[in-house]
């Protein structure tokens, strides 16, 4: 892979592909099921995503946390909960194969960073490649929202030497800026679960480590936060969940904050 220089900055690969989300578009990670969980990820969308109120339905199956939460496409507990009972309706029988088995269905924040397979710092034996020149960090510049007017630097590295399973990232934040950040984790079950975050300038990372997500534990993956003008917080990008963990699994992910 040819490197790239943009001003005094060498990088390694640019992710500059931002886009936005369709509207009513949700983020669906299903467990457990066995079959078509494809077709059923899809089916799934496609009810939670659906405009609508509450309908008042006073008949409804048990709820059962285990098997299927919702956040994100409503704050309002009623629709909620009617979405909740409309995904089981959809549900095959778990398979015993599974000891876990659940929908989770997650709102989307922010813009979409899209990463497309194969990522050129895990090599076909599953071990981490490092970039071509002797530097064991790869250095990617990464456009956070679809506008272009946040920006990243992505510090990559072998998690292995540190200990960082494939089912785990450690997940560093800097910041370059004048204006508080954050990296807050979203499970599609139950929401937020963990944040790193930088109150102004510092070159040095605050880390975390995450586990990938699991039913209703640990993170399907990661959202960029910030202050505007006002000083209200807003997400601006997320990296698509189907791919984080596969790009980022077993590194240590150092994002700076370079631009906004």
């Amino acid at each position: 892979m040819n490197a790239i220089r943009r001003g005094d900055e060498h990088f390694d690969l640019v992710l500059d592909a931002a886009e936005r989300p369709a509207p009513g578009e949700v983020n669906v990670r299903v467990e457990g099921f066995g079959g078509d969980e494809q077709r059923l990820r899809r089916r799934v969308a496609e009810i939670v995503g659906r405009p609508g109120e509450p309908s008042g339905r006073s008949e409804c199956r048990p709820r059962v946390r285990e098997t299927v939460g919702i956040t994100g496409p409503s704050t309002d507990p009623a629709r909620r909960a009617e979405l909740e009972d409309l995904v089981r309706e959809v549900l095959p029988e778990a398979s015993s194969a599974r000891a876990a088995s659940c929908v989770c269905a997650g709102g989307v924040y922010g813009d979409r960073i899209p990463l497309t397979p194969p990522y050129p710092w895990w090599g076909a034996n599953g071990a981490f490649v490092p970039p071509a020149g002797g530097n064991p960090s790869w250095v990617i510049a990464v456009k956070l929202d679809a506008p272009g007017w946040n920006w990243a630097r992505l510090n990559l590295n072998d998690g292995a030497v540190a200990g960082v399973p494939r089912n785990q990232v450690v997940l560093g934040l800097a910041n370059q800026t004048d204006w508080a950040k954050e990296i807050w984790a979203q499970n599609f079950c139950s929401g937020r679960v963990a944040s790193v975050f930088q109150s102004g300038t510092n070159a040095l990372p605050n880390q975390i480590r995450l586990d990938q997500a699991v039913c209703w534990s640990g993170a399907d993956t990661i959202v960029f936060r910030k202050p505007g003008a006002l000083g209200f917080w807003h997400d601006v990008g997320h990296f698509g969940a189907t791919a984080f963990w596969a790009a980022f699994g077993g590194t240590i992910a150092d994002f700076t904050w370079v631009y906004d």
